[in-house]
C-alpha cells in the first residue's frame, strides 16, 4: 500500500472508529462529535504517564467515561491526569465537516481558559462531573503541575499563519507569567502520526538495525565496554525515525510521542535556524545494544537489539524539522551484552535520564522482589474475594488472555503502602515509592518496615491480596454509584450526559480517587479486629467471599462514613471545590481519621 493510499485511508478509519465509539458510549453512530471526543480519550491515554487512568484496562476497550465531559463541560472535553509526574492534559475536540472553516475564535478562547478555570464562580457553572474533574485545577497549578491545553480537530490543519500565531502568543504569555502551561494544536496529520507511534511502541525492541555515521569523527573502544562516540547526520536520524518510529525507544522512559510538543519546539527551531551550531547546543543521543560492528570502510554501524535511551526528544524534533541537511548530532552507542535490560543497561538509562522527570518504576522491574511477585502474587488472582488480575512490574508489556486487568507495580506500591503505613504520601509523593535511597519509600512499599526483601512470606502475600481486594471493592462501588446517579438523572428528566442540575458533591465523585485512602482506614480496623480475636490471620479472610464480607463489612462502612463526614465538612466550612484532592494530601486529617477509626472499631467490638 502506498503512502498516498495510507493517507487517504486514515480519514475513513477515523470516521469508522468514531462511529463505533459513539455507540459504545450510548450515542447514535452518526454523532461523530461525541465519538471523536471518545476517540481522543482512548488515544491520548496511551501517552507516557497516563497509564494510571486505565487502572489495568486495555486502552481500546477501556471505559473512559469518567474522564470525558459531555455537557456543561466548562470548555474541556477530556481530562487526563498523571499524578506521578504532575501532568494535566485538557483536550478540546472539534469534529469539522467538509467545508467548515477552522474555528480560530474557539481556539483562542480555549487557550485562554486557564484564568477562568482558576475562578470558583466559573467552576460552579459546570456539571457535577466538570466540577469534579476541573474543580481542583487551581490547586494543581499551585502544586506545580504542568498543564497542556490541546485543541484537536479531525481535519488537516490549514496552512495559515493565524493558527500558529494564536498558539505561539498563548504559549509566550504563559511563559512570561512563569506558568508551566503549554498550548498545542492537533489535526489529522498529528493524530495519524501519534496513532502510528503508539502502535509501534508495542512492537518491541529492534532485532537489528544499520545506519551511517560521519567517518572522520568516530572514536571506537572496547574496554571496559564496546562503545562508539561519533557524529551522525540529522538526515540519518530522520530516516531512522521514519522507518522505525517508536521501536527505537522501547527502553526509553520518555518518548517523543508527538512532534509538535513544546519541549521539542526549541530543539526543532535550532535545527532549522542554526543547523551548523546544533552539534554544540544539543546534548546529543545515547543508545545501547546487545552488540554492534563498525565498518570503518563504509562508515556504517550494524547493531543488534538497538535502543535509543536518551535523546528521544532530540530525534523526534529533528524528524519534525523542515530541513536537516546541515545538522549533525553527537551520538554514543554502548554494547551492554544485555538482551532486553539488565542492571548495566538500566544504570545507563537511569544516569542518562536524570535531568527530567522519569517513570522510575521501570528501573525496579527486574528486581528480585518484583520477579517474585510476578510469579507468586498472581497465584492469588481471582481466589475468594480477590479480583482477577495480572501483576505486571514492567510498563509497556501488555498482557492478554483471561488473566484479568493488569495490576502495575505503581498500583501495588500505592495500595500496599496505604494498607501498611497510611495513604497520604502515596498521593503527595508517589515518586518516592520507587526511590531506594534512605529517604525513599520503595522498601516501605515492597519490603518490611523499610528493609529490603527478595521475597514475601505467605502472610505478607495474603495481606497484599486483602489490600488489592479492598481497593477493588471501593472502585467497583464508585462505578455502581455513578451508574445509579446517571439513571436517577435520566428518570427525573435530567440530561444523562451532565446537562441537568447535578447532585451535591458525594461519594460518586470521590470514592474512586480515594479508594486507597479508604483501604488505609479499613486496614486500621482490621488490625484491631485481629488483635481482639475476631479472626486469626488474613489467610482466613481469603477462604471465601462470604467470610471476607462478614469480617470487613463493618470496617468498610465505618471508613466510608468517616470520609463522607470529612468531605462534607470541608465543603460546608471551607467551601473547597475539590475536597478529596486536599483531604488525600492532609497528614493531620489522616491522623485524626485514623484515631477515629480506632475508636469506632473498639466501640463496635466491645
Amino acid at each position: 500500500m502506498t503512502s498516498q493510499s495510507n493517507s487517504s485511508a486514515f480519514p475513513t478509519r477515523l470516521k469508522q472508529r468514531c462511529e463505533d465509539l459513539a455507540q459504545q458510549y450510548g450515542f447514535k453512530a452518526n454523532d461523530l462529535a461525541r465519538g471523536f471526543e471518545s476517540y481522543l480519550a482512548h488515544l491520548f491515554v496511551q501517552e507516557s504517564g497516563f497509564q494510571e487512568v486505565l487502572e489495568g484496562q486495555q486502552p481500546h476497550s477501556a471505559d473512559l467515561s469518567e474522564v470525558i465531559l459531555r455537557r456543561n463541560d466548562l470548555g474541556v472535553d477530556v481530562v487526563l491526569e498523571d499524578s506521578e509526574h504532575k501532568q494535566l492534559l485538557l483536550v478540546q475536540a472539534k469534529w469539522l465537516g467538509k467545508g467548515t472553516a477552522f474555528p480560530n475564535n474557539e481556539l483562542q478562547s480555549f487557550f485562554g481558559l486557564h484564568t477562568k478555570l482558576c475562578e470558583s464562580d466559573y467552576i460552579a457553572t459546570g456539571s457535577d462531573m466538570a466540577r469534579e474533574l476541573l474543580g481542583g485545577y487551581r490547586d494543581r497549578v499551585r502544586d506545580h503541575y504542568t498543564v497542556r491545553f490541546r485543541f484537536v480537530t479531525n481535519r488537516v490543519l490549514p496552512k495559515t499563519e493565524r493558527i500558529g500565531l494564536i498558539r505561539d502568543s498563548a504559549n509566550k504569555g504563559y511563559e512570561d507569567a512563569g506558568l508551566p502551561i503549554v498550548c498545542e494544536i492537533f489535526g489529522q496529520t498529528e493524530l495519524k502520526e501519534l496513532e502510528s507511534q503508539v502502535k509501534s511502541t508495542d512492537a518491541g525492541i529492534l532485532k537489528s538495525i544499520t545506519f551511517a555515521v560521519k567517518g572522520n569523527d568516530v572514536v571506537e573502544f572496547r574496554e571496559p565496554s564496546h562503545s562508539l562516540i561519533c557524529r551522525i547526520s540529522g538526515n540519518e536520524l530522520t530516516d531512522l525515525y521514519k522507518q522505525h518510529k517508536q521501536e527505537l525507544f522501547a527502553l526509553n522512559i520518555r518518548l517523543p510521542m508527538t512532534l509538535n510538543r513544546a519541549i521539542n519546539r526549541d530543539i526543532r527551531d535550532t535545527a532549522e535556524k542554526e543547523p551548523e551550531s546544533f552539534f554544540f547546543y544539543n546534548n546529543g543521543v545515547s543508545a545501547v545494544c546487545h552488540e554492534f560492528e563498525y565498518n570503518e570502510q563504509q562508515n556504517r554501524v550494524e547493531a543488534k537489539r538497538f535502543q535509543i535511551i536518551n535523546g528521544a526528544q532530540t530525534v523526534g524534533a529533528i524528524a519534525g524539522a523542515n530541513s536537516t541537511d546541515k545538522v549533525s548530532v553527537l551520538f554514543r552507542l554502548t554494547a551492554t551484552g544485555d538482551a532486553t535490560g539488565g542492571e548495566f543497561t538500566e544504570n545507563i538509562i537511569r544516569f542518562n535520564n536524570t535531568q527530567n522527570p522519569i517513570q522510575i518504576s521501570d528501573f525496579r522491574a527486574n528486581d528480585q522482589i518484583q520477579q517474585f511477585l510476578r510469579e507468586h502474587l498472581n497465584r492469588r488472582s481471582g481466589k475468594g474475594p480477590v479480583p482477577s488480575f495480572s501483576y505486571q512490574p514492567k510498563r509497556g508489556k501488555r498482557i492478554t488472555g483471561d488473566a484479568g486487568p493488569i495490576l502495575t507495580s505503581d498500583q501495588l506500591a500505592r495500595i500496599r503502602y496505604s494498607f501498611l503505613h497510611g495513604p497520604v504520601r502515596t498521593y503527595k509523593e508517589p515518586k518516592l515509592l520507587f526511590d531506594t535511597s534512605d529517604s525513599g519509600l520503595y522498601w516501605w512499599a515492597f519490603g518490611d518496615q523499610g528493609q529490603s526483601l527478595q521475597s514475601w512470606t505467605e502472610p505478607e502475600l495474603d495481606e497484599a491480596a486483602i489490600a488489592i481486594a479492598l481497593d477493588d471493592i471501593f472502585k467497583k462501588e464508585s462505578r455502581a454509584l455513578r451508574n445509579q446517579a446517571k439513571k436517577s438523572d435520566a428518570g427525573h428528566g435530567h440530561n444523562a450526559e451532565g446537562g441537568g442540575r447535578a447532585p451535591a458533591f458525594g461519594e460518586p465523585n470521590y470514592l474512586y480517587r480515594l479508594s486507597r485512602y479508604l483501604v488505609g482506614l479499613v486496614a486500621v480496623g482490621l488490625r484491631l479486629s485481629r488483635e481482639e480475636g475476631r479472626f486469626e490471620s488474613f489467610k482466613e479472610l481469603l477462604s471465601g467471599k462470604n467470610h471476607f464480607d462478614q469480617i470487613t463489612g463493618s470496617a468498610i462502612e465505618d471508613a466510608r462514613r468517616l470520609v463522607r463526614f470529612e468531605i462534607n465538612n470541608r465543603i460546608e466550612t471551607r467551601a473547597e471545590s475539590q475536597p478529596d484532592y486536599n483531604l488525600a494530601r492532609d497528614e493531620r486529617t489522616w491522623e485524626k481519621l485514623r484515631r477515629q477509626m480506632e475508636t469506632e472499631t473498639l466501640t463496635r467490638l466491645h
